[in-house]
Parts: C-alpha cells; sequence; structure tokens
C-alpha cells in the first residue's frame, strides 16, 4: 500500500451500498474518509488498473448507548 511516496498503479478504493457507488477515493498515506454515510450495509471494493483486488463487507448500526 502507499507510504506516502507517488505509487505508479494506485489503489482505488469504492465505497458501494447495493448496485450504487456512494464514494471513492485514491489510497495515500493519510487515512481515507467517508462522511455523512447512513445505516446500512455496505461494501469496499479495492480496485487497481481496472482489476478488483479484494471486497470487505460491513455494515454500519446505531450506537444502542450502553458502553460495556
Amino acid at each position: 500500500l502507499p507510504t506516502g511516496k507517488a505509487v505508479d498503479q494506485p489503489v482505488r478504493v469504492a465505497l458501494i451500498q447495493g448496485d450504487r457507488e456512494i464514494a471513492s477515493m485514491t489510497l495515500a498515506a493519510d487515512p481515507l474518509v467517508f462522511d455523512d454515510i447512513a445505516f446500512g450495509i455496505y461494501t469496499l471494493v479495492f480496485v487497481r488498473s481496472g482489476a478488483t483486488l479484494g471486497e470487505y463487507r460491513f455494515e454500519i448500526t446505531a450506537d444502542d448507548g450502553d458502553a460495556v
């Protein structure tokens, strides 16, 4: 992964919900930040040079306030 140096073939990360791309960004030294994302099930898709490197499916839920 990039370490702050120029990358010949950067990795793009797309945030997908269902069949819709919500946002996408290029990986760099700084953390990726996706703002104002609603609750739901999403997939992060990692792409380099048009080829999918992998996917990560996750869910954003409401905090019930019962911290342990």
